[in-house]
């Protein structure tokens, strides 16, 4: 990785506050001047490694709207490692922006660049909710060592994040029926979805419950995993009274070859 033109503000005076840009000219008046969309792509990816707070944000804005993927990853990465040790205690809102940006770019590049965000034993605590959140968008696959740290995290929100990445890492059946008895419910439903898309039909009849208290489409893939006649059903009553939700039922029905499956997609597609 190229090292950034701009100076690092670990270095810079302590008097500062960080994650602010130093900036000669008074910051209206500097603002008034910005305006990311009169930029071409060269010049947003150009600004972003020395971007500040109000930039920043409205530059990994650019980065999506435009879709330059990849050709703005490595200024990410520059403006990301400007903050590097930062973010201890709440995090800033520009390596938020960047991990929002790194997300929705979802390439394979950009999934490098999240792993090593991820993988840095100098991430916070406060940090890793979201890195493991853009991790997710990602679908990296981590070692399963990883995984397991993770859902002994003390954050609820640790955890189950690290269950939903337990579906790339093939965890085995103890871990994932762990995490039905978590405390907190949000961990326990992504234990449950995850063994659902890992085919474990246990976790049939809590899923089937779950779809009908809060039905939403990672339930109906992992129903769809696991399904059987009283499954193909539920999920047709799902569609008939969730609009939202017949798109991805139909998709899931109409890839089981069954015949029960095949006739309730027939019928959704007429509602």
């Amino acid at each position: 990785m190229r090292k950034p033109k701009h100076v690092d503000p670990r270095q810079g005076n302590l008097f500062d506050p960080p994650g602010q840009q130093q900036d000669s000219q008074p910051a209206q008046q500097t603002e008034v001047q910005f305006d990311p969309d009169a930029l071409d792509d060269g010049e947003v990816i150009a600004r972003l490694p020395g971007a500040n707070l109000a930039r920043a944000e409205a530059l990994c804005d650019q980065v999506v709207t435009r879709q330059l993927a990849d050709t703005a990853v490595p200024a990410l990465e520059e403006l990301w490692d400007r903050f590097r040790g930062f973010g201890i205690n709440k995090p800033f809102r520009e390596q938020l922006a960047v991990l929002k940006a790194l997300a929705k770019i979802e390439t394979e590049r950009s999934g490098i660049a999240v792993r090593r965000i991820v993988e840095d034993p100098d991430l916070s605590a406060a940090l890793l909710p979201h890195a493991l959140e853009a991790a997710v968008a990602c679908r990296i696959r981590f070692a399963l060592r990883h995984v397991e740290q993770w859902l002994e995290d003390e954050q609820p929100v640790v955890r189950a994040l690290a269950f939903t990445l337990a579906q790339w890492a093939a965890p085995p059946a103890r871990i994932l029926e762990s995490g039905r008895n978590d405390p907190d419910l949000s961990v326990r439903k992504a234990a449950l979805i995850t063994m659902g898309k890992l085919g474990h039909v246990t976790a049939r009849p809590a899923l089937l419950t779950l779809l009908g208290s809060s039905p939403n489409g990672e339930t109906v893939r992992a129903l769809a995993t696991v399904a059987d006649d009283e499954v193909i059903v539920r999920l047709g009553r799902c569609a008939d009274e969730h609009e939202s939700l017949r798109p991805i039922i139909l998709e899931e029905l109409r890839a089981m070859d069954d015949p029960r499956a095949t006739a309730i997609a027939r019928r959704i597609e007429r509602l």
